[in-house]
């Protein structure tokens, strides 16, 4: 009976821990991880309790991040807006067509904003589906290009696209990649001081198959610690920049979702023409 008592509680025991930890779960408490050092079933049904537990409280403060980051972005537009009514009312401002433009810019602000915290949620979520083809990374790259030419051509910009001979074409969704190469290309215009280069190259390496592609600019450049930061939600190398300046600091973070979701990698390496920035995007073959 003592042998057949210790041998039920050596069963019963991480069972009932395990319950326990799982209510505690129910109620909300993600930190509660079990005990359990065992090289059996119950043993690994203990490591997988405590991984479950940790992906949820990695979600639980993703949440919380994500919704406190969003309220502070949206909080800024929707101050503006009602402080200029507010003062419109009072009469201290006039109710004029310059007045009503200010408001109008924020709203048109606001809308972009939602839109990209939309995208990047549904991006995350994996809820927009790839239209997978074989594009020309080459011919994508000008097409992108053609909307900065006036921009170029106002702070005398230098360009150069080296693309390697015989690229193969990628498998890639046409629209995504164009939006990620116009992410990174605007940035890197916007950062580029007048009579700057930016310089665009391609190519393949076919022992790892995978496609290389950078973009560096003559700007100043991102310290070294935060080159793996700038791809995070909201962002800003610059804590004082506006959205006008700085942007929304949801541009790298769609992109780096977006190139994940091809399968390749994005991130920001040491520059090679000078002390810029320099962008590098790998994709599988």
């Amino acid at each position: 009976m003592l042998i057949v008592y210790f041998l039920v509680k050596h069963i019963t025991s991480p069972v009932t821990a395990l319950h326990k930890a799982s209510d505690s779960i129910a109620k909300g408490d993600f930190k509660i991880r079990v005990n359990i050092y065992r090289h059996d079933e119950l043993g690994d049904l203990a490591n997988g309790f405590n991984l479950m537990a940790e992906s949820l409280e990695a979600a639980e403060k993703w949440k919380q991040r994500i919704i406190a980051d969003s309220a502070h972005e949206l909080r800024t537009p929707v101050s503006l807006i009602q402080g200029h009514l507010e003062m419109m009312l009072e009469g201290v401002y006039p109710m004029d067509r310059e007045g009503i433009q200010t408001i109008f810019d924020e709203t048109l602000l606001l809308t972009s904003l939602i839109s990209e915290l939309q995208e990047l949620s549904s991006t995350e979520a994996g809820n927009t589906s790839l239209e997978m083809e074989k594009i020309s990374l080459e011919d994508l790259i000008k097409s992108v290009i053609n909307n900065f030419k006036a921009k170029m051509d106002e702070k005398n910009i230098n360009l150069d696209i080296n693309v390697e001979e015989g690229l193969l074409k990628v498998l890639a969704d046409r629209q995504k990649l164009y939006q990620v190469l116009l992410n990174i290309i605007s940035n890197s215009l916007k950062f580029t001081p007048v009579d700057g280069l930016v310089t665009i190259s391609t190519w393949l390496d076919k022992t790892i198959g995978s496609f290389f592609l950078s973009i560096e600019d003559s700007g100043p450049g991102i310290d070294p610690e935060e080159r793996t930061k700038i791809f995070d939600r909201f962002y800003r190398i610059d804590k004082h920049r506006n959205r006008d300046a700085g942007g929304s600091g949801l541009g790298l973070a769609i992109s780096s979702e977006i190139i994940s979701r091809h399968g390749g990698t994005i991130e920001a390496v040491d520059p090679i023409i000078g002390k810029g920035t320099r962008i590098l995007i790998t994709l599988p073959v």
